[in-house]
């Protein structure tokens, strides 16, 4: 398990770097606009500067190295798994009553869920950024259905990893009894 985090923290960068040489090769014939904003049809409603690519570029960064960061210093770098999962909401469960192998269980899942949403949000910034630029040089007719497939799997992946880790959490309670 811990190689599937690892392969899919690498594979978000591999997605950040492979969309910022495809914006940086392509900058230069971007017309002086770019779409900013869409509405929820997926149409262009706000256009800005093609120097705003380069700012959302930084923003994707941010956001892949701060969940990397989370994930290493909150969680693989804390020997006590207890002390590991302090910070992390938990539906339905009293983490300060949880044993030493159900507070693992926990970390492990919500180290999981962190290195998926990292992945997830590294496709949803490629791809949001590949369709900038292919609006902006209108190739495409502004966003399609795949961004809210990205959002909706954004949005859907945690509460599915945090069923599946309350559930297991309980049945080894179940099995304490």
């Amino acid at each position: 398990m811990k190689r599937l985090y690892t392969w899919m923290d690498v594979f978000a960068f591999l997605i950040f770097f492979a969309i910022s040489i495809y914006v940086w090769r392509i900058y230069p014939t971007l017309p002086d606009q770019v779409p900013q904003h869409f509405n929820a049809a997926g149409e262009v409603t706000s256009w800005a500067n093609k120097s705003s690519l380069l700012g959302l570029l930084a923003i994707y960064l941010a956001m892949i190295l701060l969940l990397l960061l989370l994930q290493i210093f909150l969680l693989k770098k804390q020997e006590d798994p207890k002390k590991a999962i302090q910070f992390i909401n938990i539906p339905f469960i009293e983490k300060d009553k949880l044993t030493f192998e159900q507070a693992e269980v926990a970390r492990t899942y919500s180290k999981l869920m962190i290195s998926l949403l990292n992945l997830l949000i590294s496709f949803m910034f490629a791809y949001l950024l590949y369709s900038l630029v292919q609006t902006a040089l209108g190739l495409q007719e502004g966003l399609n259905e795949m961004f809210l497939i990205y959002i909706s799997l954004i949005v859907l992946a945690p509460i599915y990893i945090s069923y599946k880790m309350v559930r297991q959490i309980n049945s080894m309670k179940e099995e304490l009894r």
